[in-house]
């Protein structure tokens, strides 16, 4: 049985080769400019539920990004992490409850962005 995950955001980065022909798409589609935009190396569009990363690949991860089957698409999703009650709380100025864990579980970016 598959248990559901509680996303708090969904991010998608994809490999632009093309001399941010990709950017300026999505500049005309969405009809806002990128935020954060370093040209001809990063760039992002804030969306409702959606954050899209239009990315250069380095020019030694070029190839990962070229071949038809690798695909120029990389889907990360930040989840929300719970943490349950302990029955037997250990005692603290603070009273025990049930607290969300804010920690971020985010897959890092492509490595050809780093």
């Amino acid at each position: 049985m598959l248990m559901s995950l509680e996303y708090s955001a969904v991010f998608v980065a994809i490999a632009d080769r093309a001399d941010e022909m990709l950017v300026k798409f999505y500049s005309q589609v969405f009809g806002i400019p990128p935020n954060p935009y370093l040209p001809h190396v990063y760039a992002e569009f804030q969306l409702a539920g959606l954050r899209l990363g239009v990315f250069q690949p380095k020019a030694e991860h070029q190839a990962e990004f070229a071949a038809a089957t690798s695909g120029s698409v990389s889907l990360c999703i930040e989840v929300a992490c719970w943490r349950r009650r302990s029955p037997t709380p250990a005692k603290t100025s603070k009273p025990a409850s049930s607290k969300r864990d804010d920690r971020n579980l985010r897959t890092s970016l492509p490595t050809a962005l780093r």
